[in-house]
């Protein structure tokens, strides 16, 4: 995967085997959403259904991560192909919300992935 030339010899400095992941995929009431970890890495990602409706400009907490909170506060706006634009916003305490900029309806897709470098090792998600 990674490797280097030295002295006319290839060495392997990392191999698919010394990359470890985790991933969950987690139920809430707004939304489902799916998690990945590697190291000080995390995504959140969603490609899924609103399981309820959601009003313009109202802030709408679909989880915490615990544990593996962003060292940063994430805030990225997705102006959706639908003509529904939404902003994300990750906090440093681990919330994930969506505030919707536009009223959306229960069935509605919503479509997001933000990869952050977390504060600490170790974590798991809660509702």
């Amino acid at each position: 995967m990674l490797n280097q030339l030295s002295g006319g010899t290839e060495k392997d400095l990392i191999t698919n085997t010394d990359i470890q992941s985790i991933s969950r995929n987690v139920t809430g009431d707004v939304l489902d959403i799916q998690t990945v970890e590697s190291g000080t890495i995390c995504t959140v990602r969603a490609s899924g259904y609103l399981k309820t409706a959601l009003r313009r400009n109202q802030t709408y907490r679909l989880n915490n991560i615990v544990g593996f909170q962003p060292i940063y506060s994430v805030i990225s706006y997705y102006p959706q192909s639908t003509g529904k634009p939404f902003m994300l916003q990750i906090t440093t305490e681990g919330d994930i919300n969506i505030i919707p900029q536009v009223d959306f309806n229960s069935g509605d897709s919503i479509n997001f992935n933000e990869t952050f470098i977390r504060s600490s090792i170790g974590g798991g998600v809660t509702q």
